[in-house]
């Protein structure tokens, strides 16, 4: 067996031609005239036909093969496509719209691949489901489509796109698991990009040769590529199959034969024709007779002029001729072996000739740049050689399955020389030449191809590991209506997290009013929102409590298509509970800011009245103190003074609301203190009201003023009685507890920590929450006009509060109304008071008295020069200066605390540094918080509040004159200045 023709080879083989004929006319030359003309140029016309028989026949065959490699190809990517499990997923009905987005990027995805300009997926009623091109809405492509699905099985087709021009389908059918087509996958391909080309490109060494592709069409035979002289031929041309000269007729029938017939352009041509499975088409190829005999006619008429002119010397001639003939047939056979090895040189697989047993005889270059090896090498080993290690067992098989049934596709593992290995797709096929069988493996690196395939499948795997993996629930349902009201819903797909998230497990082909009992009529927010979404297809985002599952939902809700609908929600029932509770927090934390900036103007007001009440009263007792017993103006004088204590009083409820009024803080039981005003409690309710009094002996002690206590028990048990009418129970009750965590109160919250509670809870008619959410401020009342003044509450909480306590109501409207005290407890007790001095008595030391208010200054001056003091008055800090820079002795600094200008922390700090041992007492109808703003400690300060009467006043200057332990020093330890 002769090697394959190479492209490059200087040689080719010497072929034999029939020498003894020439010898024989030589001989015999009266008798080769005759033999000549009706026997010798016959044959050799015949002869020259059946060499280019047998080129066209290995052409044909090789292109026969690329051409049903490429469509095999082609189909085996469809075929791929359609196997993944998203394609069929798509086809279902109840999967199809959440699949098709994906399926459409797979079919991209494929197309980029493959080189395709297109792809796409049809149903079973041809219709189209998902795609890449417009080419789909083509008839010709649906009619190619529905062939498929009618048939199942596979197909290669073409047709005239009015736009595209000829457009190559490569469909193959996507089936469920149960065999039963569902639907066609179509990939496009350009016939332009790589079939014309191959088709047109001119026959190696032939001037007139030509391929052409054509399909039956009744009795016509249809074109389907271009022709040399007919560029528009694709789907444009066609004959009648008996009248066409390309022997399609025959291609056809199964023959494979040449024959001499006429072809469209009316010239005599040699043709043959191959089936081009697994299509329906034929491949016909042609070469012009002219052409063909070119060769043969010379020789023949060269022959007739030398037998006519040299008829006397025939055997020379003879010779001549015959060995001519010889040399012209081996330069037309290694012209055409060269054309042929350049053919399979240029192939993309390498091609092996191989004998029945599976050695190796040749190779193209392509194999030796597949393998790594040249020629010579690969032609030392066998097919089963080339197999990687470990997959050497098949080789055999595969070799018997080939020569038993003369075509075999496998795919396995091949390796280089280097050691390396490389997927292969071995498409083989068994030819006889003449007596001899031989085989021809075409071989594929499949590298690239596995590594898209891989790609695509991972891709499948990721897209439903996302689905499934996904946190929030995605339910993917239909709407069903009554007339144009939604009216329920169908759940079609569900994710994995959607039963996680609430509690409901198959529910897919069921109606959510079967899965969730009473939704319809407990949401029907819920229907009016999907589907408003399903019929206008505007994504819309809310939430929503389901009251049959107890569930919040955040939902968001889009629609992939008319009627339907996709809802991805998520649980958000804890953070619901979190947003309330929140919520509470925060009306808590404005009612307490809200009370807290009332009670700041409540103590502005106080202290504008102090200075004011001051004066009132200082001047009522000095003017009723010089009128005689019997004076009728005593009588009016008293009545402004009880008005004066009256507003002193309201001044008082004012800052104790404020929490700015000075208290006398001491270590107090508030059982004792209880027990102690529960007999004058009694009076105060009357005989219909039932009081009852308890308290733990081991309650504990708490810091407060005993009768700022007292007053905001007092307030609280006026309102119970009130809110009790007709009477009822009062329960007074004390004892302790700890909190372990916060707990709600009126002012924001009580913190953690151990405290005495005092409580009184009655049965009255309670309030309502909006009454609540005012009842601590000042001024606000239920009660008729005239019967209450609106500051009983506001005080007990300026009382509780200033005592570091806090408040908490209980009561709703019918079920009466319980207060809670709480305070903190504490250990440390007081030591007993000091006895009093005399309030009456009075001095010679001489005082400064710094007052901003003229009204207030005058009248202490007037009462402390009474009382014999010698007193030097100052408007502000510049006239104390001024007055202390002077000679003479000041006993003690008697100074309103606040002051424009310098103020009576300042003016007592520079007076210190003038007067070392100056005794001080302070001043201030403000509240007591005012004082440490300038440094000052409340508990141990001597301050004298405002407003004052005679008697406190020489009390409390007393005092600080007669302070023991000598003068205040303000740089000693426990200084409060």
């Amino acid at each position: 067996m002769k090697p394959l023709p190479r492209s490059g080879d200087s040689k080719a083989t010497p072929r034999r031609g029939p020498g003894g004929l020439a010898v024989a006319l030589g001989l015999v030359f009266l008798s080769a005239a005759a033999l000549f003309t009706f026997w010798y140029l016959p044959r050799q016309r015949a002869e020259e036909i059946a060499n280019w028989s047998r080129d066209l026949g290995v052409r044909a065959d090789l292109r026969r093969d690329v051409l049903a490699r490429y469509f095999e190809d082609a189909l085996a990517g469809a075929r791929t496509v359609a196997g993944y499990p998203s394609i069929l997923q798509a086809l279902d009905p109840a999967t199809g719209p959440v699949a098709t987005r994906h399926v459409a990027e797979l079919l991209e995805q494929f197309a980029r691949s493959q080189g395709a300009f297109g792809a796409a997926l049809w149903s079973v009623d041809a219709s189209r489901v998902a795609a890449t091109s417009d080419l789909v809405l083509e008839d010709g492509c649906a009619r190619a489509a529905r062939e498929v699905l009618a048939s199942g099985a596979a197909a290669v087709g073409i047709h005239l796109h009015a736009t595209a021009g000829p457009v190559l389908t490569f469909s193959a059918p996507v089936k469920s698991r149960d065999g039963v087509t569902r639907g066609a996958v179509m990939v496009f391909e350009s016939p332009a990009r790589w079939l014309y080309p191959f088709l047109v490109r001119k026959l190696s060494g032939v001037d007139t040769g030509e391929a052409a592709i054509v399909a039956r069409d009744g009795g016509d035979a249809v074109v389907l590529s271009p022709l040399l002289e007919r560029k528009d031929a694709p789907l444009r041309f066609r004959r009648p199959l008996g009248a066409l000269g390309f022997g399609a007729a025959a291609a056809f029938d199964g023959s494979e034969a040449v024959s001499p017939r006429t072809d469209y352009r009316g010239i005599r041509v040699l043709t043959t024709g191959r089936r081009l499975p697994p299509s329906a088409w034929a491949l016909v190829m042609k070469v012009d007779e002219a052409e063909a005999l070119m060769t043969f006619r010379a020789n023949a008429l060269r022959a007739g002029a030398s037998l006519a002119a040299f008829i006397l010397a025939a055997s020379a001639l003879v010779f001549a001729l015959a060995e001519r003939r010889e040399r012209l047939q081996e330069a037309a056979l290694a012209s055409s072996e060269a054309r042929f090895g350049a053919l399979l040189d240029g192939a993309e697989d390498a091609i092996f000739l191989l004998d029945p047993a599976g050695r190796l005889l040749d190779a193209n270059r392509r194999a030796e740049r597949m393998y790594g090896s040249d020629r010579a090498s690969l032609l030392r080993l066998s097919a089963a050689d080339l197999r990687a290690p470990g997959d050497t067992d098949g080789a055999a098989a595969a070799m018997e399955t080939l020569n038993r049934e003369g075509r075999n596709v496998v795919t396995t593992v091949h390796r280089r020389a280097d050691g390396s290995t490389f997927p292969a797709e071995i498409r083989s096929r068994r030819i006889e030449l003449g007596d001899a069988a031989f085989l021809i493996a075409i071989v594929r690196d499949v590298t690239e191809r596995r590594r898209q395939e891989d790609a695509i499948r991972h891709s499948e795997e990721r897209y439903r590991a996302l689905f499934d993996g996904m946190l929030n629930g995605v339910a993917y349902c239909e709407m069903l209506w009554e007339g144009d009201t939604p009216a329920d819903f169908i759940y079609l797909v569900v994710n994995r997290a959607f039963g996680t998230l609430t509690g409901l497990k198959d529910v897919v082909g069921r109606r959510v009013s079967d899965v969730i009992p009473g939704i319809r009529t407990d949401n029907p927010d819920l229907f009016e929102t999907y589907g408003r979404v399903a019929s206008t297809g505007r994504p819309e985002s809310f939430e929503s409590f389901v009251p049959a599952l107890g569930i919040w939902f955040s939902i968001s809700a889009y629609s992939p298509r008319k009627g339907h609908f996709v809802a991805v929600f998520d649980n958000i029932t804890e953070r619901k509970k979190a947003e309330e509770t929140l919520h509470e927090t925060q009306r808590q934390l404005a009612q307490a800011q809200k009370m807290e900036a009332v009670g700041r103007l409540a103590g502005g007001i106080a202290h504008d009245f102090n200075n004011l009440l001051t004066v009132i009263r200082g001047y009522g007792e000095l003017l009723a103190a010089g009128l005689e017993a019997d004076d009728a103006r005593r009588e009016e004088l008293a009545e402004i003074l009880k008005a004066a204590e009256r507003a002193t009083d309201l001044t008082r409820q004012l800052l104790a609301f404020s929490r700015r009024q000075t208290l006398e803080m001491q270590a107090l039981d508030l059982g004792v203190v209880a027990g102690n005003a529960e007999k004058m409690l009694r009076r105060l309710i009357g005989e219909d009201v039932r009081l009852t009094f308890s308290a733990a002996p081991d309650a504990g002690l708490v810091r407060a003023d005993r009768g700022q206590i007292e007053q905001a028990l007092m307030n609280l048990v006026v309102n119970a009685r009130d809110a009790m009418p007709d009477g009822g129970p009062l329960a007074i009750r004390v004892f302790e507890t700890a909190a372990v965590t916060a707990l709600p109160s009126v002012d924001g919250g009580t913190p953690p920590g151990r405290y005495v509670v005092l409580s009184v809870a009655d049965k009255g008619g309670g309030m309502t929450k909006e009454t609540l959410e005012h009842a601590f401020e000042p001024f606000f009342t239920t009660k008729e006009t005239g019967r209450g003044t609106g500051l009983g509450l506001s005080t007990v909480f300026g009382i509780v509060r200033q005592s570091g306590g806090h408040i908490r109501v209980a009561s709703a409207p019918g079920a009466g109304t319980t207060f809670e005290l709480y305070f903190p407890r504490v250990e440390e007790t007081d030591a007993p008071p000091a006895p009093a001095d005399a309030r009456e008595r009075g001095g010679a030391e001489t005082i400064l008295l710094v007052e901003d208010e003229s009204s207030v200054r005058e009248l202490a001056a007037r009462i402390l020069r009474k009382r014999g003091y010698h007193v030097l008055t100052a408007a502000g800090g510049d006239e104390a200066l001024a007055a202390a820079a002077g000679p003479g002795t000041i006993d003690l600094l008697l100074t309103d605390l606040v002051m424009p200008g310098m103020n009576g922390a300042e003016l007592t700090n520079r007076l210190l540094g003038l007067r070392p041992g100056l005794r001080v007492l302070f001043m201030s109808g403000y509240p007591g918080d005012v004082l440490s703003r300038y440094g000052l400690s409340g508990s141990s300060l001597p301050l004298l509040t405002k407003p004052f009467d005679e008697a406190e006043l020489s009390r409390r200057v007393r005092e600080a004159l007669d302070a023991p332990g000598g003068r205040l020093d303000p740089r000693a330890e426990g200084s409060p200045v």
